[in-house]
């Protein structure tokens, strides 16, 4: 048996690939979870702040929808998450929903 044989037989001892199957379906899992409490949320703050739905909530509620479509979620998601801490972090805390929420509030 040549080397690169008994390393690929030894790291499927180690790690079978079952292992990162159902690891995947749990990360799976989770993340609609917590989308659907999310878009939860969102209902909750509108409910809850006084003003009712405002422009901040379409827009949360839009991304969160679009992250259960496969493939664009897989991009939506992530790129408004980090781009949302990225606001955050120069903005006062405020993310790009509440930012463009001031905007429209100032007008």
């Amino acid at each position: 048996m040549k080397a690169a044989e008994i390393g690929f037989k030894e790291a499927n001892t180690v790690a079978p690939a079952s292992i990162y199957e159902s690891s995947g379906k749990v990360i799976g899992k989770a993340s609609k979870i917590l989308g659907v409490a999310g878009l939860g949320l969102t209902g909750l703050d509108a409910m809850t702040n006084g003003k009712g739905w405002q422009t901040k909530h379409t827009i949360e509620a839009t991304v969160g929808i679009l992250t259960f479509v496969p493939f664009i979620g897989e991009v939506v998601g992530p790129v408004c998450f980090f781009g949302n801490l990225a606001t955050m972090a120069v903005n006062d805390g405020k993310g790009i929903s509440d930012t463009i929420q001031d905007s429209i509030d100032k007008k």
